[in-house]
């Protein structure tokens, strides 16, 4: 006896709708989230509002101290940080307002002098890193700043080197950067005291230049008062490690 038999029509595939779809996405963020993506927002007119959290440590023991929301607003001629700190017990204020260079130079910036953080405005900035085509660079450069409450200009000097790739893990995950040096002297000395010299390293995603971690130690003389010569005194040392980011483009009203 035969038997008439029909085979089932399975269900269509969706498989290939959706790995497209995944695909479209994955060019559209790549697109919106890279310097393509900002140029093209910036030509449109929009500000593109960009909020970075990062957590700040002790480097002599590592202990948490607070947490750090930097949100960086893009305009055609500057990027301008809105910095606010944090306590773990939840106190808020508004450390300082920041601006760099499209390319990412300090135009203004805070540096540790003699222990305490101190407003700097650059003329015209502050060089802390090579450009994306750069990958091994030395500079020792001298410029004008003004500082806060001061008549008169400081000279303010960097001495700056790359210091190779490096991959790094921080909570916001695992990042191929780009590690600078930094030598800082800001033009303080005065009062028996030495010029402080300012140690900064910062990674940066090798890509997007967005910062991923930061370390900044400092330290100075006392030139009298002390029994058996010079004191040496140590500021903080801070490190920031970034935990999250998120990316918006607004027109301005």
């Amino acid at each position: 006896m035969l038997l008439n038999q029909t085979k089932k029509r399975s269900p269509p595939s969706y498989r290939g709708v959706a790995r497209f779809v995944i695909l479209l996405f994955c060019v559209f963020f790549s697109i919106f989230e890279t310097p393509l993506g900002l140029a093209l927002d910036r030509a449109a007119g929009h500000e593109h509002l960009n909020t970075s959290l990062y957590v700040r440590l002790n480097g002599f023991n590592q202990e948490r101290l607070g947490f750090i929301k930097k949100q960086k607003t893009i305009t055609p001629t500057q990027m301008h940080w809105s910095v606010q700190f944090s306590t773990l017990n939840g106190d808020k204020r508004i450390d300082s307002t920041e601006i760099q260079t499209l390319d990412g130079q300090w135009v203004t910036h805070p540096l540790d002098t003699h222990g305490l953080s101190v407003p700097y405005a650059f003329s015209p900035y502050l060089r802390v890193h090579p450009s994306l085509a750069e990958k091994e660079s030395r500079w020792s450069e001298k410029i004008k700043a003004h500082r806060a409450g001061d008549e008169h200009y400081r000279i303010v000097r960097v001495d700056g080197q790359t210091m190779g790739e490096e991959r790094i893990t921080v909570p916001a995950g695992s990042f191929l950067t780009q590690k600078i040096q930094l030598i800082i002297y800001p033009g303080d000395s005065g009062d028996f005291k030495s010029e402080t010299r300012i140690q900064v390293r910062l990674w940066y995603e090798l890509h997007t230049q967005e910062l991923i971690r930061s370390e900044t130690r400092s330290n100075w003389r006392l030139l009298a008062g002390c029994r058996r010569g010079p004191c040496n005194f140590d500021g903080d040392w801070l490190i920031e490690e970034l935990m999250s980011v998120s990316s918006t483009a607004q027109n301005p009203m």
